[in-house]
């Protein structure tokens, strides 16, 4: 799988890029560095023997995020943010000018949702489970999927399952109510 990673040099970033790596996916790193170094995609090299392609920008710049899409084939694109940014998706036009000056922009915000839908089906895709939830298409497509219409913990664990069942396995050791549910799916 080729994924863009955005804040991919970051602390949360380059951990997950060495994830991915490790399970034998192509990254594309794109970082502004502002919270982050260009030597931790160094690091992440040499750890892992791979080279990734890195794009030294913001991605609040639609037309650098344009000519990253248009120049690799991706099948996903993971969005970092700063660590101090908060929850901003979903802000009207998803692009806004923080506390500091700092233009904050999604560059999927001009993506209508039939068109995420046709990016998904004409690069032949996998839909993403939210689709199969109840009420999981009202607000599928942004970080949050359907988290305000659980009516339990189990359709919570439910849903999870569907993603990656191993993350209910782990989180039964922790947590009564997945160990509830797996033991409910027997």
């Amino acid at each position: 799988m080729r994924l863009l990673l955005t804040g991919g040099a970051g602390y949360i970033g380059s951990h997950t890029a060495l994830e991915l790596l490790r399970h034998g996916h192509d990254i594309i790193i794109a970082d502004d560095f502002s919270n982050s170094s260009p030597d931790s995609v160094k690091a992440i090299e040499k750890e892992t023997g791979r080279n990734v392609k890195l794009y030294a920008c913001d991605v609040s710049d639609r037309r650098k995020c344009e000519t990253i899409f248009k120049e690799n084939k991706l099948d996903v694109i993971l969005l970092g943010r700063r660590r101090a940014d908060g929850n901003y998706v979903g802000r009207g036009s998803n692009s806004y000018l923080n506390s500091n000056g700092i233009l904050r922009y999604s560059p999927l915000a001009d993506w209508t949702h039939e068109e995420v839908l046709a990016y998904i089906h004409y690069n032949r895709l996998e839909m993403p489970p939210i689709y199969e939830w109840e009420k999981g298409y009202l607000c599928g497509t942004h970080p949050w999927p359907a988290r305000q219409y659980m009516k339990d913990a189990e359709q919570g664990w439910r849903e999870v399952y569907e993603i990656d069942r191993s993350i209910v396995e782990n989180a039964a050791e922790f947590f009564p109510s997945a160990k509830a549910f797996l033991f409910a799916m027997k």
